[in-house]
């Protein structure tokens, strides 16, 4: 299930209370990352944010709470990778080769030099045969490649490749 904190990433870029709140938990490494609205309003309150953005916290809920039930789109965990990759500063490049078909969907630089091939479904998405065959080529060349399909798998990826705590 995605948590509120990689769910409000999408409204980085909301102007108003919405937005703000949304910076407040990126600015801060001390945000809890999970999923219950009592700890993550007190943290708010504990701030001392403004009384519009207890609202605007209040009204979110009830979407965070609906969308983190359905299944994410493919796009959406793309999205947070590439956030959250780049939050610690690494490059998640969009790779495309033209002329091989099949290729990884991005590739993954850490600060420390490490790359990772990644291929990104939706969580009941399957591997074309030759995203299978690309896969293959890239392990026996001792490459890293991952098949990320949900949150969860995206977390396991960064602790692998930047040391993060799950």
């Amino acid at each position: 299930m995605q948590t509120y904190k990689t769910w409000i990433a999408s409204r980085l870029d909301v102007v108003g209370p919405l937005g703000d709140i949304a910076r407040f938990i990126h600015q801060d490494p001390s945000f809890p990352d999970g999923f219950d609205k009592d700890v993550i309003r007190a943290w708010l309150e504990n701030r001392g944010v403004a009384e519009r953005h207890i609202v605007a916290f209040i009204g979110t809920w009830k979407f965070y709470t609906a969308d983190a039930k359905k299944k994410p789109r493919e796009a959406s965990l793309e999205q947070t990778l590439v956030h959250e990759v780049e939050k610690r500063g690494g490059l998640c490049w969009k790779f495309t080769s033209p002329g091989t078909v099949g290729v990884p969907d991005r590739i993954v630089i850490a600060p420390n030099g490490t790359v990772a091939f990644v291929e990104m479904k939706a969580p009941n998405g399957k591997l074309q045969p030759i995203q299978r065959k690309r896969a293959e080529e890239l392990l026996e060349r001792k490459a890293n490649w991952y098949l990320l399909k949900s949150y969860m798998g995206i977390q396991v990826f960064l602790q692998e490749i930047f040391g993060d705590e799950i």
